[in-house]
């Protein structure tokens, strides 16, 4: 029974929900990470500690997952002492958690201590390794020069005066783009570093994602299959403010599903509009009230309507892009138009200000009511 609910634990979303939230609000630096990096590890962690209670053979993989915790955390800049704070609060709420399910199920007292002290056991061992593992993943980045090169990277991004440029590889004469790219796991990024690698400067996690400072842009056509970022060449003092603005593009890339290499400036629309959230629900509810987000053609119509503003009012060219015959695309819009005032006086056509408006409501309705 025990190992029952270990195993229902482990396959229970809210459950993890629980420890990733209790990780992330003990740490700081833990919860400046993306959430779902939190959320792939200690997911991890949970399961060798659950294969371990269930075979009663020690840990096994646990020990694998505890070195591949540590040494992405010190290579994402998490110090020691945060990544411990994180574990352990993560560790505290999933005994709690257990206790109440063993309660719940009248287990008599002495064996939910001896289970309690088995599982405190295997998380003791966990804890062990990451500090090893961490301190081993230290005196190797300090060896090769790795955590000068870095930790200079974190203090430019971050903007911290007292940062030297040279320490990150970089020239104070020299302007350079700020790249982010949408990888997160430290596994998945050496392929994406080399090519950020073949542009020049430097890379590495800041804040939980793959970043890079370059005197040069990377080949788009290498990064098809991967969310990058890109700002305007900056001097290195200089990078800090562009690296806000690319972290916001991220974000919107991200919440769109855009893929390959993005210039910040393509996305200044979606960065003020997702700074706003609450108008464009406002705008939304005012100009297409009419829709019913039920009704899937209602859907296709918002849709089409978007293409059409995407591409300029232009039927042909959103017909292209919807595959559908351009009189396929008018006859939506006629529909459309009956529902909503998108055919009246002042509408879309009239003025840029209003194609932005009626852009930005079809935008947040779609996204609002995506299934």
């Amino acid at each position: 029974i025990l190992e029952g609910i270990v195993g229902e634990m482990c396959r229970d979303p809210a459950i993890l929900d629980a420890l990733v939230h209790a990780s992330r609000e003990a740490s700081a630096p833990v919860a400046a990470l993306p959430e779902c990096e939190v959320r792939r590890q200690i997911g991890a962690l949970l399961g060798s500690v659950a294969g371990a209670f269930a075979g009663s053979k020690g840990l096994g993989p646990g020990i694998e997952a505890a070195d591949a915790l540590a040494t992405e955390r010190a290579m994402q800049g998490v110090p020691l002492g945060a990544l411990l704070d994180g574990f352990q609060a993560a560790r505290t709420n999933a005994l709690l958690k257990f206790t109440e399910q063993t309660r719940s199920r009248r287990m008599a007292p002495e064996t939910l201590v001896d289970a309690l002290v088995e599982l405190d056991s295997y998380t003791t061992q966990l804890q062990n390794q990451i500090i090893h593992s961490y301190r081993k993943a230290e005196l190797s980045f300090a060896r090769t020069g790795y955590a000068v090169r870095i930790q200079a990277l974190r203090g430019l991004l971050h903007g911290d005066r007292a940062t030297d440029a040279a320490d990150a590889g970089l020239d104070e004469k020299t302007r350079y783009h700020c790249l982010i790219a949408d990888v997160t796991d430290p596994r998945l990024a050496p392929r994406v570093e080399a090519v950020l690698a073949l542009a020049g400067g430097t890379a590495g996690f800041v804040d939980g994602y793959l970043c890079c400072l370059a005197p040069r842009l990377p080949s788009p056509d290498k990064l098809a299959e991967v969310t990058v970022v890109a700002s305007a060449a900056q001097q290195p003092r200089e990078l800090a403010a562009a690296y806000r603005v690319c972290q916001a593009a991220l974000a919107s890339a991200r919440l769109r599903g855009l893929r390959g290499l993005r210039d910040v400036t393509d996305l200044a629309t979606l960065i003020a509009m997702d700074a706003y959230p609450q108008l464009g629900a406002t705008l939304a509810d005012t100009l297409l009230g009419g829709l019913d987000p039920a009704k899937d053609f209602n859907r296709l119509l918002a849709q089409t309507a978007l293409a059409y503003l995407d591409h300029g009012g232009n039927a042909d060219a959103a017909g292209a892009a919807l595959h559908v015959h351009p009189n396929t695309v008018k006859h939506r819009l006629r529909r459309f138009a009956e529902l909503t005032a998108f055919g009246a006086a002042g509408g879309p056509g009239e003025s840029v200000t209003d194609a932005m408006r009626w852009w930005w409501a079809l935008d947040a309705w779609l996204r609002q009511w995506a299934s």
